[in-house]
This record gives structure tokens, sequence and C-alpha cells, in this order.
């Protein structure tokens, strides 16, 4: 559980993961880094 929580919150915190997709909700935004992060691992 940690890993992913820190996992998503760098995702989150991510200005590379926010500037694409500053027009897209933070919601979506933060479910595909997430399932990004997830599978990279």
């Amino acid at each position: 559980t940690a890993a992913v929580a820190a996992a998503t919150s760098v995702a989150v915190a991510d200005p590379a993961t926010t500037t694409p997709t500053d027009t897209s909700p933070p919601s979506a935004l933060s479910r595909e880094t997430t399932r990004r992060r997830r599978r990279r691992k």
C-alpha cells in the first residue's frame, strides 16, 4: 500500500503529468497516471 500511495502522490505532484492535461479534470488525470504507473511497475 505504501508503494502505491507514494507512486500516486508522485504522479499527481509531477508537473510533466499535470502540464499536458491541464484541460482534463484532476480525477481523470490522477486515474490515468495511477494506471500508467501501475502498469510500468
